[in-house]
């Protein structure tokens, strides 16, 4: 059949256009980054590319992009693993309480792993998956820390005191002075703040200064007494120390002192790893754990939270020897404590929309190939941010499963 020279072109066009359009929805359907390693699981051989990355590093930041995310957890056990197994990284500090963490180290093989996570972590990571954290923690000799001055954890028992203090009236006060702090002033302080009880200010004022004076008298006769090594000694003064800093705060539920607030917690937090890093612990490797909020080399957004995090507050020395990387989830779930999970819901163009369609698990990206743009990023998608100065790399999880706590009435099992 012929076709004349007009229909020719005609036809010819139609063509051309009908190409353009398909690559620009295949374009409009695809990543919009490209420049990413693809992980099926995260075995010690998917991870090999990071060898490279750590040499010389002696702080590994892993951030995350909500608490209440159980693929979070998991991908953070198998980072632990290879960094302690591969790398020598002994200790792994986490975004909880300076007390509690601290405490738990001087006993944990002494504890189950259930015991070491309910007396360490705040409650959004007690869930199965972190009982076995604990356990290879424990079996591999590794050390847990915390950075937090804010306490959420169960405090130590006049018996797990005993595990390293011979004096038994001394545990018995410690242990005392702890359950108050915890019960009768700082759960009432919380939730008198979010106004789910009813307070009265006198009695709470009381019990501040009681505690304040029991706490100044432990510290006088934790500092005199000798049958402790200079770790255990360093760590319950600063369990003290902590305790006696936030009985410090206001009760004045309108004042910026009433909590340890993001701006005072993060310098704190910056300041723990210091402290631990130069004195305590000077020849080991470092392991961060915390919120991606907290672990940036710089605050999300200056107009929020005072625009701060520990990049703030840590000399460039330190940043020099680190590695810091955030973990966002591009599909699935998430939870906010008991509450039924919430499907992740992402905004068009936002940082974990652009990796939404990753065909493995989960994808690896040097952040210096992302680009200079702002994404919004975050669950929800509540930041906005030019998140190459965030951190060195990303790792992007899909269809990830909302955590699922682990209830009060099974406090010792990891179940």
């Amino acid at each position: 059949m012929k076709i004349s020279i007009l229909k020719y072109f005609k036809l010819l066009q139609y063509h051309i256009f009908l190409f353009f359009l398909s690559s620009s929805l295949a374009q409009n359907n695809s990543n919009t980054n490209k420049n990413y390693i693809e992980l099926e699981t995260f075995n010690f051989k998917d991870l090999n590319f990071l060898d490279s990355i750590l040499e010389g590093k002696r702080f590994v930041f892993l951030g995350e992009s909500h608490h209440g995310i159980n693929d979070f957890n998991t991908a953070k056990l198998s980072l632990i693993k290879y960094l302690h197994e591969r790398h020598q990284f002994n200790i792994v500090a986490f975004e909880s309480g300076i007390a509690n963490c601290g405490l738990t180290n001087l006993i944990k093989d002494s504890l189950t792993e259930m015991e070491m996570l309910v007396k360490s972590l705040m409650g959004i990571w007690r869930v199965k998956g972190n009982c076995n954290m604990m356990a290879y923690i424990q079996k591999s000799g590794m050390q847990i820390l915390g950075l937090d001055p804010n306490s959420g954890a169960l405090p130590l028992t006049t018996k797990e005191y005993g595990f390293f203090i011979r004096k038994e009236d001394l545990a018995k006060r410690l242990a005392a002075a702890d359950s108050l702090f915890l019960h009768a002033y700082s759960l009432k302080k919380q939730s008198y703040f979010h106004q789910s009880i009813k307070l009265d200010l006198k009695e709470l004022e009381s019990v501040q200064h009681m505690l304040k004076n029991q706490y100044q008298t432990l510290k006088q006769e934790v500092e005199n007494y000798k049958d402790l090594s200079m770790i255990q000694r360093s760590l319950l003064l600063q369990a003290i120390q902590v305790k006696l800093m936030e009985l410090n705060c206001s009760l004045d539920v309108s004042s910026d002192n009433y909590f340890l607030g993001t701006s005072v917690r993060d310098s704190i937090m910056a300041n723990q790893l210091l402290y631990y890093s130069d004195s305590l612990f000077k020849s080991d490797k470092f392991i961060i754990w915390g919120h991606n909020a907290h672990i940036a080399k710089q605050a999300f957004d200056p107009s929020l939270n005072g625009g701060v995090c520990m990049g703030k507050y840590l000399p460039q020395r330190i940043k020099e020897v680190s590695f810091i990387l955030g973990i966002y989830a591009v599909s699935g779930q998430y939870a906010n404590g008991f509450n039924a999970p919430r499907k992740i819901n992402l905004k068009r163009h936002s940082l974990e929309w652009s990796y939404r369609l990753i065909s493995s698990k989960a994808a690896y990206v040097n952040s210096q190939q992302i680009g200079l743009k702002k994404y919004r990023h975050g669950i929800p998608n509540i930041f906005s941010s030019n998140v190459q100065a965030l951190y060195d790399g990303l790792l992007l999880i899909k269809e990830v499963e909302a955590s699922r706590l682990i209830p009060f009435n099974q406090l010792y099992k990891c179940e």
